[in-house]
């Protein structure tokens, strides 16, 4: 799982096979949507998907580019099966959903800051930006 869900937030850093071992059926994978095939048209990025951050995933329902996934549980059964190749039992993954949830924590807040309206007055930036501008 590290391989694709590292760094700060657990993933999201990066694009990865989705069912590296084996697809998902059609039934997971989003109906006409081959992930970054569509933006490189590599044949290699077919199923290429970015890899979700971790935090707070238990609070990110529904799951996968597709969104068809509700339960947590399911989905990390998928993962075993599609990207490790393994049969999760129920136990295992009551666990690794355990430990998921672990990585719920409150959200900080971010507070944008609100700009003045641009104004007849309102001055340029200098140098080569305001030739592209005018």
């Amino acid at each position: 799982c590290a391989t694709c869900h590292s760094g700060v937030n657990l993933g999201g850093n990066g694009y990865y096979p989705f069912g590296l071992i084996e697809k998902p059926g059609a039934d997971i994978l989003p109906e006409g949507d081959k992930g970054r095939f569509a933006v490189t048209e590599t044949a290699d990025d077919e199923y290429v998907f970015r890899a979700s951050p971790l935090r707070n995933i238990d609070q990110t329902a529904p799951y996968f580019h597709s969104g068809l996934v509700w339960d947590l549980k399911v989905a990390v059964q998928i993962m075993g099966e599609s990207q490790l190749g393994e049969d999760l039992t129920d136990d295992e993954a009551d666990q690794i959903v355990a430990f998921l949830g672990s990585l719920t924590g409150t959200m900080p807040r971010v507070e944008y800051p609100v700009l003045p309206v641009e104004t007849a007055t309102t001055p340029h930036p200098t140098g080569d930006v305001t030739d592209v501008v005018e």
